[in-house]
């Protein structure tokens, strides 16, 4: 069966595949429902489910992510979620324990994609305690209701790729060019960590020179790059993140003293 074709995505024998920019990468995840789970569509999301008591709802966003709703709508619902990756070779499912979020590093210690930090929220609101644990390739999320939990509740493994939205060039006289990025609102939500900057930091950078017509990437420097990892790490809830490509390059540091500028 297929997503509604605005969702961007596709379901195949209950796994759930994403494409990233250029279709160059993806996120590929067994859904934690049985080859017999029934799917119907409702309001344009595809809802899968094997009982009464919950369900999972996939909805592909635009900024490259993939948001799997679990929705537990009583007290009988499972309370543990198993998502199984499709990894490449080398590629390893790392739990961030600051955060709670999980990263797939691959083999040259790069980040493929990332897994935000786990949430959950019952009928009135209220959060629910929730965590990951991981198992291989498999992400599990662990959802602890009591007898206070208003039901239903939702939690929500959010997995992305692209970390880039959109960008546009400005001229300074007498300076040079700017490149002002806007970050894919998932990319923020995984800015101000300072155990996985550097490396998410990289990953986008990267995503950006290839979404640069070809023309243009002759004016992206060193420096930009510094400034572009500094914003990950220190400076991602700004509007727009300014790379100023005519600044002499410095060390990670000295971004970090400059504030990314």
């Amino acid at each position: 069966m297929s997503l509604a074709a605005d969702q961007g995505a596709s379901i195949q024998d209950n796994v759930v595949t994403v494409e990233g920019y250029g279709s160059k990468s993806s996120i590929a995840v067994t859904l934690p429902v049985s080859a017999n789970a029934e799917n119907k569509l409702e309001r344009g999301v595809v809802v899968l489910s094997d009982n009464e008591s919950s369900s999972i709802v996939p909805v592909k966003l635009e900024d490259g992510s993939v948001a799997i709703h679990s929705v537990l709508h009583d007290a009988n619902a499972p309370t543990t979620y198993r998502y199984t990756f499709e990894l490449k070779g080398g590629t390893k499912l790392v739990l961030d324990e600051d955060s709670g979020g999980v990263v797939a590093v691959n083999e040259e210690g790069g980040v493929d994609f990332l897994v935000a930090p786990p949430w959950a929220t019952d009928a009135n609101g209220a959060s629910v305690p929730t965590r990951y644990t991981v198992a291989g390739n498999a992400l599990i999320q662990h959802i602890d209701v009591d007898r206070s939990t208003a039901f239903p509740v939702v939690a929500d493994p959010w997995a992305g790729i692209d970390l880039v939205s959109s960008f546009y060039w400005t001229y300074h006289s007498g300076s040079g060019y700017r490149l002002n990025v806007l970050p894919t609102p998932w990319a923020r939500g995984f800015t101000g960590n300072l155990v996985w900057y550097q490396a998410v930091g990289e990953a986008g950078w990267s995503e950006l020179y290839n979404k640069v017509p070809s023309t243009q990437r002759s004016r992206m420097t060193a420096s930009g790059k510094g400034q572009y990892i500094c914003h990950m790490g220190f400076a991602g809830f700004d509007a727009e993140w300014n790379l100023e490509m005519w600044k002499a390059n410095k060390t990670a540091a000295g971004w970090i003293a400059s504030q990314c500028n």
